[in-house]
């Protein structure tokens, strides 16, 4: 905001000392002034954006069968979709709202309930992504652990 103002009042004082600037510096400072506007981004903005970004990760995660012991390739896909990825075990994580999202796949397991992905606003207003990973196991699907990504506001703001 303090930019747009100071590049307003460079613009001013030039034009008010009688110098003429190009046409490009001109179109240069309405440009930057319009990108650095105000604007006001929704929660269902916030929330379009947040699915976008998780559903991008797991088909990138499944394409490219990423294991949970490859720290590179977690870290890159992390850097490129603006998340902390991991990959939790069951009875593994120590956060509470990752262990009751584990209690609860692990209830819909027994229960021979589906197991979706889960994607909800935590309490410092980001993002976190779970997604279930199911063996077969003689037949029978057994979870073996779940993915587990943050994706920060402040990143998918300054995109939006």
């Amino acid at each position: 905001m303090k930019f747009g103002i100071s590049a307003f009042l460079i613009l001013l004082a030039l034009v008010s000392c009688n110098k003429k600037l190009p046409k490009e510096e001109i179109e240069a400072f309405k440009k930057e002034i319009q990108q650095r506007k105000i604007r006001k981004i929704s929660e269902q903005d916030f929330m379009l954006e947040a699915q976008r970004r998780s559903g991008a990760l797991l088909r990138e995660l499944d394409s490219l069968g990423v294991k949970a012991d490859d720290n590179k390739a977690l870290e890159q896909l992390g850097e490129k979709y603006d998340a902390s990825l991991q990959w939790l075990l069951p009875g593994q994580t120590g956060e509470e709202e990752v262990n009751e999202i584990m209690e609860a796949y692990i209830y819909s397991e027994e229960q021979g309930a589906n197991l979706p992905q889960n994607l909800q606003v935590l309490e410092n207003r980001n993002f976190l992504l779970t997604q279930p990973v199911l063996i077969d196991s003689a037949g029978i699907k057994v979870l073996k652990g779940f993915w587990k990504a943050e994706f920060s506001r402040k990143a998918m703001a300054l995109v939006l």
